[in-house]
This record gives C-alpha cells, structure tokens and sequence, in this order.
C-alpha cells in the first residue's frame, strides 16, 4: 500500500523499470518498433503516477450531510451533495445534486421499527445510473443494487419504535470523517436505563446496543438523579469497570430530581457501568447525541 503525500513521479527510463512481459500481461503490446514500446511504457506510468497523485486519502469524505423531513409517515432524508473514496479506498466518487430517499428505500426487507439503519451511496462507475442512497441493516456488506459497482457508507439513523415507518427526530452535524447526531424526539429508543438504583458493589451495566450501532461510538446522555440523601452520588464507569468511575453528580436535593449531561464511550461491548450511592437513590438516563466515525 503506497501512503503520504506524492507530488512527482520522475521516470528517466521505462523501459528498464516495466519489463516487456508486464506490458504484454496488461494488454499493452510491447511489439512493434523500439519507439512504439516506450511510447506505451512511458503512457502506462503515466497512468499509474496520475492515479497515485489523485487518489483521496483512505476513509476520506466530505459532504452527504444528512436533511430529515418530517412528511411522512414515511419521512423521507435528503442527503447532500458530496465525495468520498469507495469502501475499499480504490476510488474517488463525487455526488454532484442532493439525494433523497423514503423509508421504502432499503437494500432488501421492509423496515422495522426500533432498527438501526446504515445509509450506503451507490455508484456506477459508467455513469449510466443515476447516483442513489439506500438504507441497510448492514454496516459493512449492504446488497448492491444492480448495474452499480461502487458504494460508501455516509451515515446512520435509527427508526422509531412505536409509530413508523419513521426516522427518530434528530440533528447532524459534521461533514467529514466524524458526524454527530442530535436527538431530540421522545420515542421510547432513546431510555438508557429507567430507575437504576445498583450501588456500587453490584453496578447496572447499560447497554446501548439497541442505539449506537455495530462501531465504536461516543455519546451523551442526559440524567435525572434523585437521592435518597443529600450529597449522593451517582457514577458512570467504562465498560462494567466500577472500582474507577470517570464522572461523578451530586444530588443536593432530595424532593427534587437534579438533571446533567452525562458523557460515555462505547467500544465493541456496546455498554458502560452506572451506579448510585444506595440503593434509595434513582438514575434515569436518556441519550442525547452519539457520535461516530465514518
């Protein structure tokens, strides 16, 4: 794999660096006159310099911002123009006009409500099809419509779970490598943990399976703390690591629920370790935002 900055490819001669047999294996002919065979070698890494200069980085993208429009059910996501490398950092695609895309719009099934959803650009490479986008339950093999042969993954979104088929209310931000989403709808997808009262020799593990989706993520939540006693506590830890929690609240009072932002890192476990200082205390937790890396 060839990586960093390539400004200049100098070839003083061609014909010692590609053999005759590479030209003819490439279905360049290295028959003919001597001139003729050089022409062709000094044509063949000239394509080769042009595609090591032009090439984007690996992972790169930029743009496919994401529009949700409240018209449904179903509701329907604009995504804006962008470019991007494919999945396997081989090609640069370029989306030149908005896309947009309802709920019908899956690679295969029918959507499920409380599912969370890739969004994949498609691309065909012969510009015969037009540029589409297709929601997916898979974050890494999606099924390729026909006639396309390139797709990047641009995003996500999770669907309501009780009325649908819609896209949970939400706010992105970001139009690069990573992307943050806002949400701010009341669907039930949203609770982390209701009434968690675990103290800590014995720590609730959250899961957040159901809402971050199969890649490391970062996130906030919301809580709203009551104590049993003024000046308790309430813990959040990594994973289920609950001898050294990372952020503590107090609550000072105790005849009214005190409410913080609560940051978190998820990894391929997908939870984290929450707890009280008794067992009369309550931790209710609401995701606020998640961000994750394209």
């Amino acid at each position: 794999m060839i990586s960093g900055n390539i400004e200049e490819v100098y070839i003083s001669n061609p014909s010692e660096v590609v053999p005759d047999d590479a030209l003819f294996y490439l279905g360049l002919s290295p028959y003919g006159t001597a001139d003729d065979s050089a022409i062709k070698k000094q044509d063949l890494f000239a394509q080769i310099a042009s595609s090591i200069t032009n090439l984007w980085p690996p992972g790169f993208i930029q743009g496919f911002e994401f529009a949700l429009n409240l018209v449904g059910p179903p509701d329907t996501l604009t995504i804006s123009p962008g470019q991007c490398v494919d999945s396997t950092n081989l090609a640069n695609l370029v989306s030149v006009s908005p896309i947009t895309i309802t709920t019908s719009n899956l690679d295969t099934g029918s959507w499920t409500n409380g599912e969370i959803y890739a969004v994949w650009f498609f691309k065909d490479s012969t510009g015969i099809e037009p540029d589409i986008a297709r929601f997916s339950l898979s974050f890494t093999s999606p099924t390729v419509p026909a006639g396309y042969d390139y797709m990047r993954r641009v995003g996500r979104v999770k669907a309501q779970t009780v009325s649908g088929p819609n896209i949970i209310l939400f706010v992105q931000t970001g139009s690069s490598n990573e992307r943050t989403y806002t949400y701010n709808d009341a669907d039930s997808s949203r609770t982390l943990a209701t009434n968690l009262d675990n103290i800590q020799v014995s720590p609730a593990i959250v899961s957040c399976a159901a809402i971050a989706g199969p890649f490391d993520v970062k996130g906030v939540a919301n809580s709203v703390f009551t104590p049993a006693s003024g000046g308790n506590k309430f813990y959040i830890s990594p994973g289920d690591q609950a001898a050294f929690p990372y952020f503590q609240m107090s609550g000072d009072n105790t005849s009214q629920a005190s409410s913080d932002l609560v940051p978190f890192n998820l990894t391929s476990d997908l939870e984290f370790g929450a707890f009280v200082d008794n067992a009369g205390d309550s931790l209710n937790l609401t995701l606020v935002s998640l961000t994750e890396y394209l």
